[in-house]
């Protein structure tokens, strides 16, 4: 268990620093497949992980974790977004 929830902490950084790239490079990703992506992404990382880094993990697990890593990433964007967006509007108003 404790495997399980290292390999998901180690895996929600990675998922939002990939999805954070992704929107970086390209801006005319439409923003409604973002939550969509970065799940699809986490699934991808976190099968790919597994067997790489925790052996003991099973296929089920790695694919649950993905999906959880993923959402997890989803939020996390969307917490920092209205910040990020604020701190631009009291910048242009200097």
């Amino acid at each position: 268990m404790n495997e399980i929830m290292q390999f998901s902490t180690i895996l929600v950084g990675i998922v939002t620093a990939l999805v954070r790239l992704v929107r970086i490079t390209s801006p005319a990703f439409p923003e409604q497949y973002i939550p969509l992506f970065s799940v699809f992404i986490g699934i991808i990382c976190a099968v790919c992980g597994s067997g790489i880094v925790f052996a003991s993990v099973t296929l089920k697990q790695a694919v649950w974790v993905g999906i959880l890593a993923g959402l997890s990433s989803a939020g996390l964007f969307r917490i920092g977004q209205p910040r990020q967006k604020l701190m631009n509007k009291e910048d242009r108003l200097k």
